[in-house]
C-alpha cells in the first residue's frame, strides 16, 4: 500500500527483501555480496576486453598468422586471390577464440586484475615491466 500525502509515504515491506546497493571503493563499483566482480563500463566490455582477446588470439594462432603474413609478402598485390586459404584458416582460428565465452571470462578477469593494479599503484601495465634503478 502506497500513500503519498505531501511528505508522508508508507510502504508495505515484504518478508524477503533483496537489497542491491552499490558501494564505491577507489572509483570501482562493487555489488554488495560479490566483492571480486567490479562494475565495468560499456567501453571496457565492448572495446578494451575484445582488444585484449584479439591480441591473445593472435598469440594462440601464431602459426596461422605467420603463414598468412608470409603468403602476403611473397605474392604482393595478388595476395587477395592467392592467400585465400591462409586467410580462411586464420579467420577460423580467430573466430573460435572470439566466440569462446570461457576465453572472454579469462580476458575479463585479466583486465580487471590490471585495472585494480593500476588503481592501486598508478602505474600502467606496460610500464610495470620496466626495471627501476637499484642504486643511487
Amino acid at each position: 500500500m502506497l500513500r503519498n500525502n505531501l511528505g508522508s509515504l508508507d510502504v508495505v515491506r515484504s518478508v524477503v527483501t533483496l537489497v542491491c546497493t552499490v558501494v564505491c571503493v577507489t572509483d570501482v563499483f562493487y555489488w554488495v555480496g560479490v566483492p571480486e566482480e567490479p562494475f565495468l563500463r560499456h567501453v571496457e566490455t565492448d572495446v578494451l576486453i575484445p582488444k585484449m582477446m584479439r591480441e591473445k588470439a593472435k598469440e594462440l594462432c601464431a602459426e596461422k598468422v605467420t603463414a598468412f603474413n608470409h603468403c602476403c609478402k611473397e605474392t604482393g598485390f595478388l595476395m587477395v586471390f592467392k592467400c585465400r586459404e591462409q586467410n580462411a584458416a586464420l579467420k577460423e582460428c580467430l573466430t573460435v577464440h572470439y566466440r569462446d565465452s570461457a576465453f572472454f571470462e579469462e580476458c575479463k578477469q585479466e583486465y580487471i586484475k590490471e585495472k585494480l593494479e593500476f588503481q592501486r599503484t598508478g602505474v600502467a601495465a606496460k610500464n610495470r615491466s620496466q626495471k627501476l634503478p637499484t642504486s643511487m
